[in-house]
């Protein structure tokens, strides 16, 4: 059962545009909310839930990346039905999931906001320490960076006996990081791509291949982590969401005038 706390938000409403969300492994929708609670009250948007998260671990052991490419391509074609433009906004591996699809069907995708996108990782004793916390319950009280790890993780393991159910996934995700480190330069749609600093996970030799597209706009935020990022840094994000989102709400008007 899915804990209540990490499920799809959603805001469906009339018009011509719509944002969908699309978090990174071991996360959840969490990661967005005060984005979305940033956004106009007249913007729909979909933050949705990679099967196998929110969940338990067992569940988790079910799933692969195929699922998760399949969810997100079937999110993706649910909004199409409804709707003439999509903003879509990956963290992580959401943006591998994101860009692997779109380079195969980019059809009324207006645009997108890629955040940490890691074509190359790295293991650093820092990211080492991050992805304990996002896997145990092991933060610090008062710690921002800690709180935002235990705010956007959605699985939990008792148990350092039970990491080795977490490595077939992991594996995928090497593989999808290749495929599409080797594949963003193709990626059709105008981007802007925020990444951190001093990010734990993600190193920054993946800028190299992002400035190889020459549709993407690369930040390089100081002052964030790969989960954590203040509030000045987020606004940045969320205004690049409200130019495309405007952007696009604008064209649509303008071909509606036309016909």
């Amino acid at each position: 059962m899915i804990n209540p706390k990490y499920q799809e938000k959603s805001r469906l409403l009339d018009g011509d545009t719509c944002i969908l969300f699309v978090h990174g492994i071991l996360s959840s929708p969490n990661f967005f909310r005060k984005m979305t609670r940033s956004l106009p009250d007249n913007y729909s948007y979909l933050n949705i839930l990679l099967p196998g998260h929110g969940t338990t671990l067992s569940d988790f052991a079910k799933v692969n990346m195929k699922d998760w490419e399949n969810y997100c391509a079937e999110k993706l074609a649910l909004l199409r039905e409804k709707y003439s433009r999509i903003v879509v906004v990956g963290h992580s591996m959401g943006n591998l999931l994101l860009v692997d699809e779109i380079n195969k069907n980019a059809d009324k995708i207006a645009g997108a906001i890629l955040i940490d996108v890691p074509l190359i990782g790295h293991i650093t004793t820092k990211g080492l320490e991050t992805m304990f916390k996002a896997t145990f319950n092991e933060e610090k009280e008062k710690d921002k960076i800690d709180s935002s790890v235990k705010d956007n993780k959605s699985i939990k393991i008792e148990h350092y006996y039970e990491l080795p159910y977490f490595l077939p996934a992991f594996i995928e995700l090497l593989w999808k990081m290749h495929k599409v480190r080797r594949d963003f330069a193709e990626f059709p749609v105008r981007s802007y791509v925020f990444q951190s600093a001093k990010d734990e996970l993600v190193s920054p030799l993946s800028n190299n291949y992002i400035n190889r597209n020459s549709l993407a706009q690369l930040t390089v935020m100081p002052g964030t982590g790969h989960f954590y990022f203040p509030k000045s840094q987020r606004e940045l994000i969320v205004s690049r969401i409200c130019e495309l989102y405007e952007d696009q709400a604008q064209a649509a008007s303008g071909e509606k005038a036309d016909s």
